[in-house]
């Protein structure tokens, strides 16, 4: 009988053979951009964003910033920096921080993601002392509520699978995208984003 690792190790597996559909193995888009830019996968890559660029998810942003809560919903999707995902956020500033609860819903594979954001400020002002830190899954528990109500509307209005958090972390070797160096990017760079990103 499998065990729920097994099944998450097999998930994350499928995941990364599925990113080779959408980004050419062992072609750096660093150092060979010309050679990258001309392969079939980026090519699939850019269609699929520039057609959700021009048709994007209006009846669920409509509904995401409808949620019963005292944070600020904002729509920061970026297809035009070639985010591969939608970016929903609820936004406050707290103390001396700036907080953000991060939907991402994917557009080459049918899963999201939610996690918390954290920038430190500097005193009095909107001035980042810190770039935005992923909190880990302790520390998003103060967020819960509006965790819940997020999750509770992709259920309802989506037919989405969650990623797993341990797809964060687990890397690509052989392939890149944009400024990423071969190595360092994640399963959810390949479906999601470059890097966690607050408006």
């Amino acid at each position: 009988m499998e065990t729920a690792i097994e099944n998450k190790n097999y998930e994350l597996e499928i995941l990364k053979n599925l990113a080779y559909s959408f980004y050419p193995k062992g072609i750096c888009s660093i150092k060979q951009l010309p050679k990258y830019k001309s392969t079939p996968q980026f090519k699939l890559l850019d269609e699929i964003i520039q057609k959700h660029k021009a048709k994007p998810l209006l009846p669920f942003i409509k509904d995401f910033k409808q949620l019963p809560t005292n944070k600020i919903a904002s729509d920061v999707t970026r297809f035009s920096w070639k985010d591969r995902a939608y970016n929903f956020q609820l936004i406050e500033v707290k103390e001396k921080f700036l907080i953000s609860i991060c939907l991402n819903i994917s557009i080459l594979i049918p899963y999201y993601t939610i996690y918390v954001v954290r920038v430190e400020l500097k005193e009095n002002t909107q001035e980042w002392l810190t770039l935005p830190n992923k909190l880990n899954s302790f520390e998003e528990q103060i967020h819960k509520n509006d965790i819940d109500l997020i999750e509770d509307l992709v259920e309802k209005k989506l037919n989405l699978k969650k990623l797993p958090i341990s797809a964060f972390s687990t890397h690509i070797e052989d392939i890149n995208f944009q400024d990423q160096r071969m190595g360092d990017f994640s399963i959810f760079n390949a479906f999601f984003l470059n890097d966690f990103f607050i408006q």
